[in-house]
């Protein structure tokens, strides 16, 4: 150790493999100490590996006695997720000078006890996100990109485009029957076609002509409760387009003619992530989850992002996400067999259509890399523990999952 810097002393708690890559990282750096607090169970697990200048502290559960063990520290890390606020709170108390550094997805944008919260679910997202940005880019526009512009509200964007539809075939049924109309009474009348169109849009809409022929009292006649049925139907063809625009909102089926978005299949912590950093790049998203109360359920709909609750393993439910017309599939589900399924049921759909998913297994990480058009993000468990290590040597949060974030990616914890 140096003569005029003195020895850093961290104190990191946990159970899994992810302390033991934070313990390595930060033991790279000279003039440092490493105290480990790991529940008896994963000892044997965490200790694996580690350089001597660590120290392991057997304790089930982080107390004042086990902080008083340690003596003074210069940081805390807390990456026991089901602990980590009473253990936070406990370390400031007992630790208050101490820098303290929080595993949490509930509150990854917060900073309870004055700490610095990470999430390893953003890091995914953002390895996620540059996986998509290098295997599906978004075409240029001419237009300025969605994420500067003001976006119209999803459900707003369904009602209206079906009113569109309705009001296009409304305006194409007027056109023929006043074609028909006026040709029937340049017929009855032997006049020209410009004569009778004059009659059919100005004569029929004025008062009634007792002293002109029975073939032109007639028609207008017949106009007149055209007029009235075509109203009338076109009043209840309109208002069913509404009603139906609002139950397609409310069933979260995407907007018709919509292509060149991104499919989200998997709505939990790194789907959730990943559905804020596509948003704020910009990108059209349509989201699926069997799960009504799926963590990013919420926050895709309060972004106006189209969800469907369904079963993404059927390709009938792909296909209501418009995955024929989208640029990329990203399948951020928990469960590995799920996603192989997604994945397998999306090539039927579209062979060539680029694929981007990460399973939590190691072995099937390899198998699925050998997939054609499935890109698996690339990434490692040093990855977080780098993201860890920075939290603790620099005085700045880091900055959220964005368009512009480097790659970083690991499957531990995250969900």
């Amino acid at each position: 150790m140096s003569g005029d810097q003195r020895e850093l002393h961290h104190l990191v708690c946990g159970d899994d493999a992810l302390a033991a890559a934070v313990a390595r990282r930060l033991l790279a750096a000279p003039d440092t100490r490493v105290t480990l607090a790991v529940p008896e169970y994963a000892v044997e697990l965490v200790s694996a590996g580690l350089p001597g200048a660590a120290s392991v502290l057997v304790a089930d559960r982080l107390d004042a006695e086990v902080l008083a063990r340690c003596g003074l520290v210069d940081t805390v890390t807390v990456l026991r997720q089901d602990t980590a606020l009473r253990d936070a709170l406990l370390a400031r108390a007992h630790q208050p000078r101490a820098r303290l550094v929080i595993r949490t997805e509930l509150l990854a944008d917060a900073a309870p006890y004055d700490a610095r919260c990470f999430s390893p679910a953003s890091t995914v997202a953002r390895a996620y996100l540059s996986a998509v940005a290098s295997t599906a880019p978004r075409r240029p526009r001419s237009l300025p990109a969605l994420g500067g512009a003001r976006r119209t509200p999803y459900p707003r964007r369904i009602v209206r485009n079906q009113l569109r539809a309705r009001a296009a075939r409304v305006a194409l049924v007027a056109l023929i029957l006043a074609l028909l109309s006026t040709t029937l009474l340049a017929v009855l009348e032997d006049l020209s076609i410009g004569q009778a169109l004059y009659i059919t849009l100005l004569r029929s809409a004025a008062e009634p002509d007792l002293a002109g022929s029975t073939a032109v009292q007639l028609y207008q006649v017949c106009f007149a409760l055209l007029t009235v049925l075509g109203s009338v139907t076109t009043g209840v063809y309109l208002g069913d387009a509404l009603q139906q625009g609002r139950t397609l909102a409310a069933a979260g089926l995407p907007p018709a003619g919509i292509r060149g978005h991104v499919v989200i299949a998997g709505l939990g912590e790194r789907g959730t992530h990943l559905v804020r950093a596509l948003h704020d790049a910009g990108d059209e998203i349509v989201a699926i989850d069997s799960q009504p109360t799926a963590r990013g359920v919420r926050a895709a709909r309060r972004r106006d992002i189209p969800v469907i609750v369904d079963d993404a393993r059927w390709p009938d439910t792909l296909l209501h996400a418009a995955l024929d017309r989208s640029r990329a599939l990203v399948v951020t589900t928990p469960d590995d067999d799920t996603g192989l399924t997604i994945v397998t049921a999306a090539r039927t759909i579209r062979p060539e259509l680029p694929i981007v998913w990460l399973p939590r297994d190691d072995d099937l990480v390899a198998l699925a890399g050998r997939l054609p058009h499935v890109a698996v993000p690339d990434a490692t468990l040093d990855d977080i523990a780098g993201q860890v290590a920075d939290l603790l040597t620099n005085h700045q949060q880091p900055q959220p999952v964005s368009s512009g974030t480097a790659a970083d990616h690991s499957p531990v914890g995250a969900g």
